[in-house]
């Protein structure tokens, strides 16, 4: 979009002098009638003789008065009308968007994959994705698109690692799985025994005792007793200033939160809904590190993933400043929000310290290239198990401000990740929510029109 705002038109017009003519004015003659007039003399009395006279009437002659001529001679009028400045609105012009640029070599056969990139990317305006794709457990196709920045100075590179939100689930199940297979943890251990937290003291509510039933299967499964749209808080992942507000510092990390949630019933017996939470994979992350002894990231990085597998993977960080030189600038369109990560900075995107995803590192808070996500899938399910080349097709996408990602194990031993620096709205029944499938489905598309592979 393009912006252009035309200079203040400055007019001043000229003087008028307007000289209207003379007019005379000849009033009509005035006739005056005066009344007439009766005079009765009295009665004149000699001795006994009375005489009455006549009346004597008069009536005087009618009075004619012509008024001179009335002659007005106005004066010469000016009128000089001040300057005028006009400042036209700003007009906004939909600029031609130049070729998108793309980096990693594209095999012909595979074009398909790059017409769903370029597609997808150009229809919702999207500056930064990174894409890779396998079959039968060999990376066949790497690619970068769009740019890191805005000044559009440097590209997005095949590696590059990007925030994928909550593709960070199955790396979180998988996990749990292998510490269960090295006898370290079952799937009915009790997650809140295990962890062995305390309420914040400014709860006053009384302790669920139903926390005690939550297991690690459970929270997998999705089934904990959250619903992260329960009024009046919402999802607490998102909850950071209220949270903070409470526990006495900024910003509150993912313990300060589970001890927060200990404070507030459960919204349904564990194990009999399923309703998608981030916070029980929050609670998840915890429980890993309480078995393994070791930070979360260092046991994904270090015992899951291992070398040649993890060189990408980090925490990804809220602040500009604190990033990966390598991940791109992440947009999310809107009006300013307040900083709950730093509070001294002013307001700013909804990305860029809107949230705290640094506490949300088992749930949606990793960094990962394309291919580095496609290597997680190559050796593990989407419910964590480990993949032995028969795991079923399924998806799970990511969605944060700033962020769209996809990981897909298809059919036929194809599996592809794809994650962008921007998400977009569709229209529903329940009003506007962030799509993550649609990209995934183009892809999906794009694999199935493959008839030969490189």
């Amino acid at each position: 979009m393009i912006r252009i705002q035309p200079p203040p038109l400055s007019i001043d017009p000229p003087a008028v002098t307007v000289d209207p003519p003379a007019l005379t004015v000849t009033p009509p003659p005035i006739t005056v009638q005066p009344p007439a007039i009766t005079v009765q003399p009295p009665p004149l009395r000699a001795g006994r003789i009375t005489v009455v006279p006549p009346a004597i009437t008069v009536t005087p002659a009618a009075l004619v008065v012509q008024p001179p001529a009335l002659t007005v001679d106005p004066p010469p009028l000016t009128i000089d009308p001040p300057p005028l400045t006009v400042t036209p609105p700003p007009i906004e012009i939909e600029a031609p968007r130049p070729e998108l640029v793309a980096t990693g070599s594209l095999p012909p056969a595979l074009a398909a994959f790059d017409r769903a990139m370029r597609e997808y990317m150009e229809r919702h305006r999207i500056e930064a994705g990174v894409l890779a794709v396998a079959r039968a457990g060999v990376i066949r196709l790497e690619r970068g698109y769009g740019w890191l920045n805005t000044r559009r100075s440097e590209a997005v590179q095949p590696d590059t690692p990007m925030r994928v939100a909550s593709v960070v689930k199955p790396v979180t199940r998988a996990a749990i799985q292998l510490l269960i297979a090295q006898g370290r943890l079952t799937p009915a251990t009790l997650a809140f025994p295990l962890l062995g937290l305390t309420p914040l003291r400014s709860s006053r509510a009384k302790r669920d005792a139903r926390l005690q039933d939550v297991t690690v299967q459970h929270l997998a499964d999705h089934r904990g007793g959250w619903e992260s749209d329960k009024a009046p808080l919402f999802d607490p992942m998102f909850q950071t200033a209220l949270i903070s507000a409470r526990v006495g510092h900024w910003p509150a990390d993912a313990v300060d939160i589970i001890r927060f949630m200990l404070g507030r019933r459960l919204d349904f017996d564990p194990g009999t809904r399923t309703v998608y939470s981030n916070f029980g994979h929050c609670v998840l992350g915890r429980v890993i590190e309480q078995v393994a002894n070791k930070p979360y990231l260092d046991f994904v990085r270090d015992d899951l993933l291992g070398p040649g597998n993890n060189t990408s993977v980090r925490l990804a960080r809220s602040l500009p400043r604190d990033r990966h030189p390598r991940e791109p600038v992440y947009s999310s369109p809107g009006l300013p929000v307040a900083n709950v990560v730093d509070r001294s900075q002013p307001p700013g995107p909804l990305c860029d310290g809107g949230f705290h995803i640094e506490a949300m590192d088992s749930h949606g808070g990793l960094i990962f290239s394309a291919p580095d996500l496609v290597r997680f899938a190559l050796r593990f399910k989407f419910d964590g198990r480990p993949n032995t080349g028969d795991a079923a097709p399924i998806s799970h996408t990511g969605s944060l401000p700033g962020t769209t990602a996809v990981l897909r194990w298809h059919s036929g031993g194809i599996v592809f990740a794809a994650a962008f620096n921007k998400r977009h709205w569709k229209a529903t029944a329940e009003g506007p929510m962030p799509e993550g499938d649609e990209i995934g489905g183009m892809l999906e598309a794009a694999a199935d029109s493959i008839t030969s592979w490189p």
